[in-house]
């Protein structure tokens, strides 16, 4: 790697850290309330233990999944944004 795209990259600094730090608790937070302590967390958990138990039990499994689904999307692009502003990358054509 030479010195010139070296010298383009972002360190962290102790604020973005502490930024990142700060919204990756309150995420962990927030998902642990919802699957201890709402109804769609508890449908996740049926789903994700018995999907056809979950079903007879009239859990929209389908619908659930896809909310699952978005969900984590979500969450990786959140995870994106923040980490993101991190580095970069240069692309050098010779």
């Amino acid at each position: 790697m030479d010195s010139s795209l070296r010298s383009r990259v972002a360190a962290p600094t102790a604020k973005r850290l502490f930024v990142f730090g700060g919204v990756g608790l309150l995420v962990v937070a927030v998902v642990l309330w919802v699957f201890q302590r709402t109804a769609v967390g508890r449908q996740l958990r049926a789903v994700a233990a018995d999907r056809e138990t979950a079903r007879l039990y009239g859990v929209r499994v389908n619908r659930v999944s896809m909310a699952a689904f978005g969900a984590s999307a979500a969450l990786a692009g959140l995870a994106g944004v923040l980490i993101g502003p991190l580095g970069s990358v240069a692309v050098q054509f010779v």
